[in-house]
């Protein structure tokens, strides 16, 4: 599973997890530092070079252009400890998030305030795999087709009272500019479904139907003009909704074998498919969205495994067969996706670094684990939709944007530092740091400025030397240089190692972890290629020019697996693919053995905080820390205090204040209460069922000691097949469990 070959496969040349580097930081950083925060003024670098645009290959709203990075001239720790967090805080220009804020109140209503928010930042994090353009994937051509059917899928959808704009996003990013695209999981059409997706969706849809009829004919026996009214609407829908025969006869019609190549069929299915899911799922969009990819079960799984952790409730598919546990645990806790996001052992199991069991994910049982960026696609659909409704030169702005390689796009706002002068000013202000050679073991890094130190070094003691003997200082100056040896010391070539701050306590906590999981304190992260001195040394010609770029903005390195033994080697990249997976870093392949690295800036303060514990615990960034800290607790207490103030000064306010305290107590008892019933009645059902599942066990166990010895009676019973699971993965394999689910994204070329 974490070979070489395997991280090959994921990150070669293309975009996103599948191609390339695109996750987010880890969900402990997110519930902890509230990753992305909102946008705000941030610092300027006199270094930092101008924001890259890409080419121009068509027109451009030219107000997407203006990138504002940096626009104040103040040190960055003067404001935040982090130069990356400050710099990812202010990467979106305002009408890029403006963009996104609209969409998430559009798509995910029911997010309050901070989950929205939460919600912008993270799907703006994912822009790059949504808008890079590459061989099979253009968004342009996915809105077009969109667009072609907006008033037909509008229609289908007012008719089936499913909302439109979740199923037009779907379909947005789904049909990758082709209506009879089919995927390598075998999903075709424009809302890319399976054949098993469309066995539900047909089997649903009969049900509906069923149901609707009924209603209608009881409808139409009242003399009321709306009862009859609404028996026509329900006799339309039960006819769209029972379409398994009629969308057989128009593919045999079209003489084709398959009538996910019809886009009328195809449209009906996604619709009703998309009906079925809310319906699974309490009308929630989110999770809907998220079970069109995953598929119902498989995000059942990721559900009860939050459930039983977070809230103590021990459900799972066998002691909850109706799902009636879960439908009542999504009512009472408000259940959103956004919480199994943030939540370190889900976000794990969403991202297929645990199984759909919760197991950590090995050769063995890998096929277990869900895959295809299952943990991203409602941030993929939200970020289409965003641009479906924004327009075209919206569109193509930020493809010209994202038209680089994805870590350099990340990263390319910051300064860098691409001369001995701009080294010399980060460390002046901070944003470089010296780092301890003897805490890594050095595979290649060059050290091209330790000659410039000793020089510097010379002429100052030369100098002094010659003040104190009243001789001219430049004459002694130039005699010392030439006196200058090419033997450095230790402390002198430690000096050379450059980096930033951040990248500095990512190595610090990797080289911990690393010394944890292989039980040697003595191992040491094999370093080919370092930020900073190395990058503008001598052997430039060891690592491509994209990757040349990344690393004189000091966020990366590279890494030399083959400089160890094998079983540690092995250890380290499942440690790297871990960080990859989770968003904490872009990872790719520079040589066959080599992996580069580079910081992901949302996780700066992240990095900062490991750069305070494991390296300078009382530095200057340490006290940045502190002081950060130290403002918000400040703010916290003049806002309860501006509100104690309120409250004294009106005594009515006061009141109605006190009044919402109590009957805030209230709820929350009430939920206390009714938690407690929850997790009883679920305890009592599933013990229930197991003392059934146990007497079912022994009665079986009964009968087949009792069969007759002959074939017959053998085959009679293994043609009795289990009670099938069926919601919309490829068949063949047991309960939607594969890497590979029903939708394919058409982003990349497997």
């Amino acid at each position: 599973m974490f070979s070489l070959d395997y991280l090959k496969r994921w990150t070669d040349v293309g975009t996103g997890r599948s191609r390339f580097a695109l996750r987010l930081c880890t969900v402990l950083l997110i519930g902890s530092l509230g990753i992305g925060a909102t946008a705000c003024s941030g610092s300027k670098d006199q270094g930092a070079p101008a924001p890259v645009t890409g080419s121009k290959t068509a027109a451009t709203d030219s107000s997407l252009e203006e990138d504002g990075i940096f626009s104040e001239e103040s040190s960055p720790y003067e404001r935040g400890a982090s130069l990356l967090d400050d710099y990812y805080k202010q990467k979106y220009n305002k009408r890029e998030r403006a963009a996104v804020v609209n969409g998430v109140k559009e798509l995910l209503p029911s997010y309050d305030e901070k989950q929205a928010e939460q919600a912008v930042n993270t799907v703006l994090g994912y822009h790059y795999i949504v808008y890079h353009q590459t061989v099979n994937h253009n968004l342009l051509d996915n809105h077009a087709v969109a667009r072609q059917v907006e008033a037909q899928l509008k229609d289908i959808c007012t008719t089936l009272d499913v909302p439109f704009d979740p199923m037009w996003a779907i379909v947005s990013w789904e049909n990758s500019g082709d209506v009879s695209k089919v995927s390598f999981a075998n999903a075709a059409g424009l809302g890319q479904m399976t054949p098993g997706a469309i066995d539900t969706a047909h089997a649903f849809g009969k049900a509906k139907a069923d149901e609707w009829r009924l209603e209608a004919a009881r409808l139409r026996t009242s003399e009321a003009r709306e009862d009859k009214i609404k028996a026509e609407r329900l006799d339309k829908a039960a006819k769209l909704a029972d379409c398994a025969d009629r969308h057989q006869d128009l593919a045999e019609k079209n003489q084709l074998k398959d009538e996910r190549l019809l886009i009328d069929c195809n449209l009906e299915d996604s619709v009703l498919f998309f009906k079925y899911l809310l319906a699974k799922y309490g009308e929630r969009v989110d999770l809907a969205i998220s079970a069109y990819h995953n598929g119902v079960v498989n995000n059942d799984d990721v559900i009860y495994a939050y459930l039983r952790r977070e809230k103590e409730l021990e459900l799972d598919a066998q002691t909850d067969p109706n799902r009636v546990g879960l439908l009542e645990a999504l009512e009472l806790y408000d259940l959103k996706y956004l919480d199994l996001w943030n939540n370190v052992y889900t976000r794990e199991i969403l991202c297929g670094l645990r199984t759909v069991y919760g197991d950590k994910v090995n050769s063995e049982n890998a096929s277990l684990a869900l895959g295809d960026e299952s943990d991203l696609y409602l941030w993929k659909i939200v970020a289409s939709y965003v641009g479906l409704k924004s327009g075209e030169n919206f569109v193509r702005t930020l493809q010209n944007r994202y038209d680089l390689p994805l870590d350099l796009c990340e990263v390319r706002g910051l300064p860098a530092y691409d001369s001995a002068e701009k080294l010399e000013e980060g460390l002046k202000n901070n944003w470089l740091c010296v780092i301890d050679a003897s805490k890594f073991k050095n595979c290649g890094v060059d050290i091209p400025f330790a000659e410039k130190v000793v020089q510097k070094v010379s002429q100052a003691k030369a100098a002094d030397k010659a003040k104190a003997k009243g001789d001219k200082a430049d004459k002694t100056k130039k005699k010392e240089v030439k006196e200058v040896t090419p033997e450095l010391s230790p402390e002198v070539k430690a000096q050379c190692w450059y980096a930033s701050p951040e990248l500095y306590g990512y190595l610090a906590n990797l080289q911990q972890r690393f010394i944890s999981s292989s039980g040697n304190p003595n191992v040491k992260l094999p370093l080919q290629n370092l930020s900073g001195a190395w990058s503008l040394g001598k052997n430039q010609n060891a690592c491509k020019a994209d990757s040349m770029d990344t690393h004189y903005r000091a966020v990366a390195a590279d890494l030399n697996l083959g400089k160890l033994p094998a079983v540690h080697s092995k250890i380290l990249e499942k440690l790297i693919l871990e960080d990859f997976l989770l968003d904490t870093i872009y990872i790719k392949r520079a040589e066959d053995n080599i992996i580069h690295l580079v910081l992901n800036p949302r996780c700066g303060s992240y990095f900062i905080k490991n750069y305070v514990e494991y390296v300078s615990p009382h530095g200057k960034i340490a006290k940045a820390l502190e002081q950060a800290s130290d403002r918000e607790a400040a703010e916290a207490k003049e806002a309860a205090e501006r509100e104690a103030a309120k409250e004294s000064a009106n005594p009515q306010y006061s009141h109605q204040m006190a009044r919402e305290r109590e009957r805030q107590k209230k709820r929350e008892a009430e939920k206390l209460d009714a938690e407690a019933k929850t997790r009883e009645a679920v305890q009592s059902r599933a013990s229930a069922l197991k003392r059934r599942s146990g007497k079912k066990e022994a009665v079986s166990q009964e009968a087949v000691e009792k069969l007759p010895e002959n074939g017959e009676a053998e085959e009679e019973l293994l043609a009795i097949p289990d009670e099938p699971i069926n919601d919309g993965s490829v068949k063949g394999l047991p309960q939607g469990r594969q890497q590979n689910k029903h939708a394919d994204d058409g982003v990349y070329d497997f």
